[in-house]
């Protein structure tokens, strides 16, 4: 066949591993074997007994088609003797040689509790053939190679999650009536395949699950770039940690998977999720509802717009600007700053207050996620402003051609410096809040409404800022500065010159 010889592995090309612990195995618990290579190379793994789920022969017929320098199998450990895995691995091409793995002996742990197996034990068929257990044939699409089977038997369900990424999956089970993560913070049950095991966690924040209890009788695999998680549940919610299923009524289902088949343990899902509605007994779906925004949260969008989207950049803008147009009246940039900034000083706090108590009402998780702890830093950043501006009494502002003094200059650093980051951070912030609502599933019309009011506020003053940096003489900005036309002071004396 073109293959000089077969060599043993010196752990660089045909290495096995697995998680089952040194003291031994559990029966009826599911492991994770992995052959890895420094080569992408072909795998076939074995073993030398039967009962082992996944190892219906003495030799598996399991290839791991295509290569790969890492390739991993699931399997549940049904039997009740010492065992030991093989692996002959092969690469073509230019290398054609074939490893054969050293060998990897394992034992059954006797102080173990054996865990009662579900949905893996392979089933004889009327023919006396052995079948595996994968994806159950009453199936749906969830999203694009993403498919549920399910199949309700008296008061159980038998279900199964396949993708064709190989990665991690998870389903959630949602008692509330819109698709979210964590059911307003109320909760959502999970179950999740990663890395050879299934998972039970309750979710009340958009954060990664941890901890979490193991299935009993489930299997996860990762193979040939195929990730199948079978298990089986009650109907009825065992707590109120769990979701009761109630087959012929449409409930919120949630699912996501990770990117790759590299990502087998947790990892961000990015745009790979989804939810639907499912009636369980027919797996009938339909769309499902998305949020609404309740009042307090308009309430705290439009202040934030108006202040760091508009307010308090117009503020910075024109006192940087401004006085850089030819006769502009002595003192003009500093009134327009400070009114700008003084109000909209008073409107990102009120907006600031909005999201609390939105927060509190719904999840109770505060600054959990990047727009809520970058809005923090801006808050803060922006609330003292006021405080370090009144510093400048301390530090002597310099007549015409005079040096600045150390202290003026280190208050400019902090004062103008914060300011600037401050008002940055916070136009950032307007269109990073716009994404979250999609994050958070907000429904259509709310992210429109919301990005028109995040354009109206945001791009005006950075248009106006490029402009100005070009043409610091720019009409609007003379206009603004009274140059362009007579405008009055408060004492009734003309400022500027009439073009």
């Amino acid at each position: 066949m073109g293959i000089p010889s077969i060599e043993t592995d010196t752990s660089l090309h045909c290495k096995i591993t697995t998680d089952i612990p040194s003291a031994g195995y559990a029966q009826g618990q599911s492991y994770v074997i992995t052959v890895t290579s420094q080569l992408e190379l072909g795998v076939r793994l074995g073993s030398d007994r039967a009962g082992f789920g996944g190892f219906d022969k003495q030799v598996d017929n399991w290839w791991q088609k295509g290569g790969g320098k890492k390739s991993t199998h699931a399997f549940i450990a049904t039997g009740d003797a010492t065992a030991s895995f093989v692996a002959l691995c092969g690469a073509g091409g230019s290398v054609r040689k074939v490893w054969l793995g050293a060998a990897v002996t394992v034992n059954k742990d006797p102080s173990a509790k054996a865990v009662t197996t579900v949905t893996t034990t392979a089933k004889p068929t009327a023919a006396g053939t052995v079948v595996k257990q994968g994806a159950l044939k009453n199936s749906v699409e969830l999203k694009s190679g993403m498919t549920m089977g399910a199949s309700v038997v008296n008061k159980d369900i038998e279900m199964s999650v396949t993708s064709d990424k190989g990665s991690w999956v998870a389903i959630g089970f949602s008692g509330g009536s819109t698709l979210s993560m964590d059911n307003e913070g109320k909760g959502v049950e999970m179950i999740c395949c990663t890395s050879g095991q299934v998972k039970r966690y309750w979710v009340t924040a958009k954060v990664t699950p941890a901890g979490g209890s193991v299935v009993a009788g489930s299997s996860c695999s990762h193979i040939s770039g195929t990730t199948t998680m079978r298990f089986k549940r009650p109907l009825a919610a065992a707590n109120a940690k769990e979701v009761a299923i109630t087959p012929g009524t449409a409930q919120v289902l949630i699912f996501a998977h990770g990117a790759s088949s590299s990502s087998t343990a947790f990892s961000y899902h990015n745009d790979d999720k989804g939810g639907t509605k499912i009636d369980f007994a027919t797996l009938a779906t339909s769309e499902a509802d998305k949020k609404s925004a309740e009042a307090v949260l308009w309430l705290h969008l439009i202040c934030m717009v108006l202040s760091w989207g508009g307010l308090l950049p117009w503020g910075v803008v024109l006192a940087n600007r401004i006085r850089k147009v030819t006769d502009m009246p002595p003192g003009r940039w500093f009134i327009l700053h400070r009114r700008f900034q003084v109000v909209g000083w008073c409107v990102q706090l009120i907006g600031f207050v909005f999201i609390l108590v939105h927060v509190s009402n719904t999840s109770g998780k505060h600054f959990d996620n990047g727009h809520a702890i970058l809005g923090l830093i801006v808050i803060v950043l922006g609330t003292q402003q006021p405080f370090n501006a009144s510093l400048r009494h301390l530090c002597a502002h310099p007549h015409a051609g005079e040096p600045k003094t150390t202290g003026r200059r280190i208050f400019e650093i902090f004062h103008k410096g914060g300011g600037y980051i401050s008002v940055v951070f916070g136009l950032l912030n307007c269109w990073f809040g716009v994404w979250q609502l999609s994050e958070k599933l907000y429904n259509s019309t709310v992210i429109i409404v919301a990005s028109i009011f995040a354009a109206f506020g945001t791009l005006p003053v950075i248009a106006y800022f490029v402009i100005s940096l070009v043409n610091p003489d720019n009409r609007l900005s003379r206009m603004i500065a009274g140059v362009a036309s007579k405008v009055e002071l408060g004492d009734g004396s003309p400022v500027g010159k009439p073009e």
